[in-house]
């Protein structure tokens, strides 16, 4: 079925939330990781100490609820009718952001 000439598309749900996810989840491990460099260079981390606990954990949710997004972005961009724009910038957005932690993790690994 194509779309009449007077029907109006409306954006996904589904495309403008995995577009929120990738802003809120980009802001979160951004500043995730600045606090883990200031602690770094305090001498307060260490791998056992909870901050370094507490940090993993909030990276490790937040490549979950980048994951998430993503799949809400892949879900908003096969819907038929509706726009597509926050679905493949969400899509895009949060994947960039997977393939920067998982960078940033093997530099670390390696570093070490």
């Amino acid at each position: 079925m194509e779309n009449s000439p007077n029907e109006v598309l409306k954006h996904s749900r589904l495309g403008v939330a995995s577009f929120v996810i990738s802003l809120i989840t980009g802001v979160v491990e951004f500043l995730v990781i600045i606090s883990a460099g200031v602690l770094e260079v305090e001498g307060q981390m260490s791998e056992v100490s909870a901050a370094a606990v507490v940090i993993g954990m909030f990276i490790m949710l937040g490549m979950f609820a980048n994951l998430v997004g993503v799949g809400l972005g892949i879900a908003a961009v096969v819907q038929k009718k509706a726009k597509k724009l926050f679905g493949i910038l969400g899509l895009i957005f949060n994947g960039c952001l997977i393939l920067l932690i998982l960078g940033l993790m093997i530099v670390g690994i390696m570093v070490s």
